[in-house]
C-alpha cells in the first residue's frame, strides 16, 4: 500500500501531465522505511526544447523537441520529492539527505548541460 508521501508524490507526477505538452508514464514506486525508489520518463511533446532541471544542485538536461528521458530518483531516509512544471520544462527538487537522481535516454545516464542562468 501506499504511503501517503506515495500518493502526495504520484498525484504531482499526475498534475505535471495535465499542466503543459510534458507527459510522462510512471514505472513504479517502492517505499520502506529507510530507502525509496521512483522511476518515471518525461516526454517533451512540445515543439521547443524544454529544460529538466535536478534541485538542489541547479543541473539542467535540455530536452528536444519529441525527446523522451527517463528518470530515476534513489534515496535514503526521510525526505520526499517536489515537481514543479514552469513554461520552460520541470523541476525536480529533493528534500532527502541522501538521494541520487539520474536522467537517462536510450539506457544512457545523460550528464547536466551548463546552466543558462
Amino acid at each position: 500500500m501506499a504511503t501517503k508521501g506515495e500518493r502526495q508524490l504520484l498525484i504531482a507526477i499526475r498534475d505535471v501531465a495535465s499542466v503543459s505538452g510534458a507527459t510522462h508514464e510512471t514505472h513504479g514506486v517502492k517505499s520502506g522505511s529507510m530507502s525509496y525508489t521512483q522511476r518515471f520518463s518525461y516526454l517533451n511533446d512540445t515543439e521547443t526544447e524544454l529544460r529538466l532541471m535536478i534541485e538542489p544542485w541547479a543541473d539542467e538536461f535540455p530536452i528536444a523537441p519529441g525527446q523522451q528521458v527517463d528518470v530515476r530518483i534513489e534515496a535514503e531516509g526521510e525526505g520526499g520529492i517536489e515537481l514543479h512544471q514552469f513554461a520552460g520544462g520541470l523541476v525536480i527538487w529533493s528534500n532527502f539527505l541522501q538521494f541520487n537522481i539520474a536522467v537517462m535516454l536510450d539506457g544512457q545516464e545523460l550528464d547536466p548541460s551548463p546552466s543558462k542562468i
